[in-house]
């Protein structure tokens, strides 16, 4: 599979992201909880986005999911499958169908940073749901600037169970591609070929424990295809609370690539090569505003060598009072 971790190359300068920073207004109509929010936003996309902390997170790294790469570039077309199929780990993608000649990795499928855009949440006992509209895609986030954005929609609600139990679906729809495909396209229209994700998730909690997971899809049409090229992730991640200050986790991610097929009918039985990644984690906070976290992650590449992946990763947390201003 092609994938990649979220550190910087070293050759990069250093880089600022915000991942979030919006005006919000919050009132009750009867027994209804509403929230409007216009500014930069996290995805509504699943969980995680919108909890996204490093002072929080159990891990060093976001789950896999999130951070591993498809072998796709929302400005480059591929030739076909086999074009897919010869992308390499920690490798740049280059396709040769036409598109940008600039250097690139691959495209992952929801970004963790902020998008431009609106969101609604509405909530009601134990009922909430949410619905975004952002100005591009999760997969293929664009400034206010650039000439690449495209109204994006991203929906999703839940239910808690009164066990504690919450459990929740998600699913965002719109055009992925950069405009400057467009005079290589059949139809000469980008928003012919869309991203689409759908997701579910649960949280419980109880006591010193504490569970979570999500299972998702994605699928990114392509030019060429017949059938595009599309990603199922799934994991679930266990915490046990020791002390007030030390907590064990544990986290299991499945990545899978269905078989592509292009319009030639050459057919690729995986869009990429599948992953099972197993982390255990360990979690320690000196004070109120730092959190030292230490891991071991084994990945294994469903390859015919039995690729395997072994890592060990410190980080270290400080957090920073978030600005927020409430007015009256």
């Amino acid at each position: 599979m092609y994938g990649y971790e979220s550190e910087p190359d070293n050759d990069r300068p250093v880089q600022f992201h915000a991942l979030q920073a919006f005006v919000g207004y919050h009132t009750m109509v009867r027994n209804v909880s509403i929230v409007v929010k216009a500014g930069q936003l996290a995805s509504a996309f699943g969980t995680f986005p919108l909890q996204y902390d490093d002072a929080k997170t159990l891990f060093p790294n976001p789950p896999p999911s999130y951070i591993a790469a498809l072998p796709l570039r929302p400005d480059q077309l591929a030739c076909g499958g086999r074009d897919l199929h010869s992308a390499q780990y920690h490798y740049e993608i280059d396709f040769g169908c036409g598109g940008s000649k600039t250097e690139s990795y691959g495209l992952r499928p929801l970004t963790l940073y902020g998008l431009p855009g609106a969101e609604i949440d509405v909530s009601l006992g134990r009922v909430d749901a949410r619905f975004q509209v952002t100005n591009s895609s999760p997969a293929n986030p664009q400034g206010l600037t650039s000439p690449n954005q495209f109204a994006q929609w991203t929906a999703g609600g839940g239910y808690t169970f009164g066990s504690g139990l919450h459990v929740g679906v998600s699913s965002f729809r719109g055009p992925y591609l950069d405009r400057s495909l467009e005079p290589l396209l059949p139809s000469r229209r980008v928003s012919d070929f869309l991203a689409t994700g759908s997701g579910i998730d649960a949280q419980w909690a109880r006591g010193w424990w504490s569970v979570a997971g999500e299972w998702q899809r994605f699928t990114f049409d392509l030019p060429g295809f017949a059938k595009s090229p599309s990603e199922q992730a799934a994991y679930a991640e266990l915490k046990r609370i020791v002390t007030p200050r030390i907590y064990l986790a544990a986290r299991a991610s499945a990545l899978r690539f269905p078989w592509v097929e292009d319009n030639s009918g050459n057919r690729i039985e995986h869009g990429a090569i599948p992953q099972r990644v197993f982390e255990f984690g360990f979690g320690f906070r000196p004070n109120n505003h730092q959190l030292l976290k230490a891991s071991y992650k084994r990945t294994a590449l469903s390859t015919t060598h039995g690729e395997q992946d072994n890592v060990l990763a410190l980080q270290l947390v400080t957090s920073v009072t978030a600005l927020t201003r409430a007015f009256r």
